[in-house]
């Protein structure tokens, strides 16, 4: 299996020495490990020396830390990694050696008490999550190496072939500033010259008195963002800190541990060298691509390093945990469950907790130790809370409490602590004369609590002290709960657990002491307490233990309901299959927007009336089984419309039994879809009378934050401000399947491909179309600005507006009379990746044109046409019309289709394939030629080939040319044109089609026709040469032949010049013969077939 470094990311190599075999040389950097291991969370942690893998993947390292393998007094031990609950395994952790020499550098004084360094190290890798493949989650990506940690495969292969071959460099420390200097040349960077130093003179900036020499050491104090800033801010100071006039000695401090260089800090750290054209170096080598391997991969290790680098400088001074240990265990309950000896012993917030020490953390946080304090408590008693923070892989944490309190003496008050008490990073709250606490609001995440406030009271008013540690920006990721205390209490006691680090979960309590008894959980909300709480349907409920569950407050409808009349969609937020559905927005009339959740990687909009007076009366949703998860979502309306979210649509259609023939009845709307296969029975919440809906609640999944639960959030119709409200029509809630009308058009199944797994069907009819506003990507939302996300589509009459695809921001907008009809849409998609199911490349929209009777209208509107296209063409002709507009699309690819009907309800138009593939890939949108396009005298009269640009003599597109004038384009239409055009005449008729083929694609296409007059035959070819004679280079391997016959209704085909192969035949379908159609594969790999017509 694969070891990877737990501090950069990048793969252990292991290396060809046997078991028993000790290496004669020295191995690469990569190649060289140490552990660290610790039996028990109270046991010492255990550093070995320099060590490796061996050929039976078997780690082997030294005792003594301070021994390598080669040392003649190692003792070797076999090092295994813990992967299950085993008791008499050791936890054990590996890195490489050239990592923890980084660490040793960025942590000032740690090579003096190595061990003590390895004990932080340990608990952070102890108390950081871990995947299901065992690889560390610490927050960040390692730089880019987290994509490459699978537990299969060569991730050393992937790095290079995908362009992080840097990450493979020896990340080695400069010897000094002409090791920097040697890897950059300075013709090609020019300093500007010194200038002379000009004082400015009677000016209001004060820096203008200080001398330079000062100016100086304050600037070498300072990062360079803040000098940067200081620079824009002071007119003088600008003035005098031109770079090239800069001293070195204030270069030489951009090179400090804690400075924007310290990772190149070299060996010699002399005044005597040029600090200020390393400086200038290093930061050419970052910006370079092709810039020096090694200091690129130590500045990638070292940010990894710096993110808890104040943690482990922080930590290499002893912090006693304070407080009292606990007499024994404390239980927490349910918000339901009673404590069986009594009444909750008070109230606690927690987070996702395990005491499980023996397991890997999947999500939260280890609960090593638990403490408490008791106090007194009255008006006046406690002047000043000191809160202590820290900060945990990038994220800021409370770690402890100091209480002042006046119980003995004004002048020398008593202090109680709890917790990690880390003076340098304390925030000091003041509690004003004759107030008391009575309360706390907390902040807390998954994996511990981020912030505190204190609830306070005077005889008149109650408030809140300013908050302390860190709350976000109103993302879900933080919740928010109350501990409350009653005002006759004198005493109060605090209790807390704790991991190595941070605070993840604290009570209160009105005793005076530690009970045996339940505590109870308090709710926590994001993002934000409810001030007032309406009628919530149903309760929700919280699971007995540390489970962190937060609430999702969606009050999308105001204050009693006054947003309601504005709005008019709903857009649900997809990410994964492991997590469906993970946000809302709610849509109002002018556009602005109401999110609660997180921002998917898919969103799916259904549109209400709300203006109209729409209202949601009840929902249905149904959950996965193994996690809980709400996989559909469906919201039903006192119109009697379904609004449904079903990030599964069509995962479970047969690939096999779709096509682009369209539906005899073709739904009008596919919105209350239901998934066919559920996992648990679908739960149904219904508003109950005489009361709105104004807004809605959903338990959150602690890790992704996918919605677990739903609810109501209702109010009576008195409270309700709102005026001309609808009668509500109060009817059971029932399921709208309409899933056997899914038309059998698209074959989605060739996007799931590198996709999250999820995928949604939209489709919407093109008659009687009002406006089609055409919708573009935007930064941080599932498409990007330069892509077409999906279509709006208004119709004139009742019909309902609809969007295909995902509306995210408007970019064109296209306006039809009454009566002008859609005869051809044409979809540019652009090629990203190739689809191992089926020789098709995957993409997303990169243009849309649509022709109707009277104009034709592409956005973006200028050319776009390149070979890293596919061309989608749908047009009408005298046989069909275009029907519906399909777009099935997942988090990385869009499946755009148009189907068509045919114009005459008897007659049936379907396309043939002489090949075979379309049997196995039916969702291939054909482009097509009927040998009449308009009306009988409009024949085709030539058809151009078009030559690919990979395979010179494949053929890659045809031109089709009717006699009106009229073209159609198969195909690639803008490689070389073939060596003949095929010219036909107004009395020929078509008798056999031939096909030449080899593995490449088309080589050779040609006509047999028959003068109808004097029944002479005649043979058109596309190239100018037998098929057998046509170069190919060794490239296409046999060609194949298709021999359609069209008179006598026979298809003949077999490999040309293999011996001992014969022919087959076989016969043609039923049907009459109308015309050909082409569609273009990957690899320019052109397929021609027939369309047949019955009926």
């Amino acid at each position: 299996m694969h070891h990877f470094c737990v501090i950069c990311g990048v793969l252990i190599r292991r290396t060809s020495f046997t078991p028993g075999e000790v290496p004669k040389k020295e191995l690469e950097w990569d190649q060289l490990l140490r552990v660290v291991q610790r039996h028990d969370p109270l046991d010492d942690t255990l550093l070995s020396g320099v060590g490796y893998i061996n050929s039976d993947d078997r780690i082997v390292a030294p005792r003594y830390c301070y021994h390598t393998y080669r040392h003649p007094l190692a003792l070797l031990d076999e090092v295994i990694i813990f992967y299950d609950d085993a008791d008499a395994l050791p936890w054990s952790f590996v890195f490489h050696e050239a990592c923890w020499d980084l660490l040793l550098q960025k942590v000032s004084g740690s090579r003096q008490d190595p061990h003590r360094l390895a004990t932080v190290l340990f608990n952070v890798l102890f108390c950081t999550p871990w995947s299901r493949y065992c690889y560390l989650l610490p927050g960040h990506d390692f730089g880019g190496a987290a994509q490459f940690q699978k537990p299969v495969g060569n991730p050393v292969k992937r790095m290079v072939d995908q362009g992080y071959e840097y990450m493979l460099a020896k990340p080695s420390q400069p010897r000094n500033m002409a090791d920097v200097l040697a890897t950059f040349s300075t013709k090609s960077h020019h300093l500007p010259e010194v200038p002379t130093i000009q004082r400015l003179s009677k000016s209001c900036d004060r820096f203008v008195r200080l001398p330079v020499e000062i100016l100086y050491l304050i600037l070498e104090i300072l990062p360079t963002t803040d000098i940067r800033n200081l620079r824009a801010a002071s007119k003088s100071i600008a003035s005098m800190t031109y770079p090239a006039s800069l001293p070195q000695r204030l270069w030489r401090s951009r090179f400090a541990l804690d400075f924007e260089m310290g990772f190149a800090r070299p060996a010699d750290t002399s005044i005597h060298q040029n600090w200020r054209h390393g400086y200038f170096a290093l930061k050419h080598t970052l910006a370079d691509p092709l810039g020096l391997p090694a200091l690129k991969n130590r500045h990638r290790i070292w940010s990894i390093i710096s993110v808890n680098a104040p943690l482990f400088t922080g930590d290499m001074v002893e912090v006693a945990l304070s407080g009292s240990f606990p007499t024994e265990a404390l239980e927490i309950g349910s918000t339901e469950c009673p404590s069986p000896n009594g009444p909750a012993v008070g109230q606690v917030i927690t987070t996702q907790t395990s005491s499980d020490c023996r397991k890997y953390l999947r999500v939260g946080s280890r609960k090593l130790f638990e403490r408490h304090l008791t106090m007194p408590l009255h008006t006046s008693t406690i002047t000043r809370i000191r809160v202590s923070t820290v900060t945990f892989n990038s994220q800021e944490f409370v770690s402890g409490f100091c209480f002042e309190h006046l119980d003995a003496s004004p002048l020398n008050p008593t202090v109680y602590r709890l917790g990690y008490d880390l003076p340098g990073s304390q925030v000091f709250l003041d509690i004003p004369h004759r107030h008391r606490i009575v309360g706390f609001e907390v902040a807390a995440r998954a994996n511990g609590i981020a912030g505190i406030r204190a609830v306070l009271e005077d005889d008149s008013f109650c408030y809140h002290s300013p908050w302390v540690g860190d709350t976000g920006n109103g993302e879900p990721s933080i919740a928010f709960g109350k501990l409350s205390l009653s005002k006759e209490l004198g005493h109060i006691s605090l209790v807390a657990w704790f991991d190595a680090f941070k605070l993840i979960s604290l009570g209160i309590s009105q005793h005076n002491h530690m009970k045996r008894g339940l505590w109870k959980p308090q709710h926590l909300w994001t993002p934000r307490i409810p001030v007032k709480m309406s009628t919530l349907l149903p309760d929700i409920t919280t699971p007995p233990g540390q489970v962190f569950r937060p609430t999702l407050l969606m009050d999308f409808g105001g204050m009693h309901g006054q947003m309601l009349p504005r709005l008019t969609r709903i857009v649900a937020h997809v990410h994964d299959y492991l997590a469906p559905i993970v946000g809302l927005t709610f849509v109002y009339c002018d556009e602005t927007k109401s999110h609660f959740g997180r921002q998917g990687l898919m969103e799916i909009a259904s549109f209400i009336n709300g203006p109209a007076g729409e209202r949601v009366i009840g929902i249905m949703y149904n959950r996965v089984r193994t996690s809980g998860a709400i996989k559909f979502l469906q919201m039903h309306t006192n119109f009697g419309n379904a609004l449904a979210f079903l990030p599964y649509e069509v995962q479970d259609v047969d690939p096999t039994s779709v096509s682009l023939i369209t539906p005899t009845h073709p739904p009008q709307n596919l919105s209350g879809s239901v998934p066919q296969k559920q996992d648990c029975p679908p739960q149904t919440i219904q508003v109950p009378e005489g009361e709105h809906v104004i807004g809605f609640a959903s338990t959150l999944e602690a890790s992704n934050l996918s919605f677990q639960s739903f609810h109501l959030l209702c109010e009576g119709t008195s409270s309700t401000s709102l005026t001309n409200q609808p009668a509500t029509r109060h009817h059971p809630l029932q399921a709208v399947d309409l899933s056997a009308e899914l038309p059998e058009a698209l074959g989605s199944y060739v996007i799931d491909e590198r996709s999250n797994k999820c995928m949604r069907y939209t489709t919407a009819p093109l008659d009687n179309a009002r406006a089609i506003y055409i919708s573009k990507g935007s930064r941080g939302r599932p498409r990007h600005p330069e892509e077409i996300s999906g279509l709006w589509i208004d119709y004139y009459g009742s019909r309902r507006p609809l969007i295909v695809g995902q509306w995210i921001a408007e970019g064109k907008h296209i306006t039809l009379a009454r009566g002008e009809r859609i005869t051809g849409v044409t979809v540019l998609v652009s090629r990203i990746t190739k689809s191992s199911k089926g020789r098709y490349y995957l993409g997303r929209v990169a243009q849309i044109s649509i022709a109707t009777s009277l104009k034709t209208e592409s956005y973006p509107s200028h050319n776009m046409l390149t070979g890293n296209h596919d061309i989608l063409r749908f047009e009408e002709s005298n046989l069909e019309a275009l029907s519906h507009f399909s777009w099935v699309f997942n988090d990385a690819w869009d499946h755009p289709r148009v189907t068509l009907s045919p114009k005459v309800s008897s007659v049936r138009i379907f396309p043939w394939d002489p090949c075979g593939p379309m049997h196995f890939r039916p969702w291939i949108a054909p482009q097509k030629a009927l040998w009449t396009a308009h009306g009988q005298a409009d024949s085709i009269t030539s058809i151009t080939g078009y030559l690919g640009r990979q395979y010179p003599y494949a053929v890659t597109g045809l031109r089709v040319i009717y006699q009106s004038g009229a073209e159609r384009e198969i195909g690639d239409v803008s490689g070389p044109i073939a060596t003949q055009t095929i010219q036909f005449h107004s009395d020929e008729t078509i008798q056999a089609l031939e096909l030449f083929r080899d593995h490449v694609g088309l080589i050779a296409m040609n006509f047999h026709t028959i003068k109808r007059e004097t029944c002479n035959q005649v043979e058109r070819a596309l190239i100018d040469k037998p098929p057998t004679s046509i170069p190919r280079h060794n490239a296409g391997g046999t060609l194949y032949r298709y021999y359609i016959d069209i008179s006598r209704s026979r298809l003949t085909d077999g490999y040309i010049k293999v011996a001992n192969t014969e022919s087959r035949e076989q016969d043609l379908p039923h049907g009459d013969v109308v015309g050909f159609w082409g569609f273009q594969y990957a690899e320019e790999d052109l397929h021609i077939g027939l369309l047949f017509s019955t009926g």
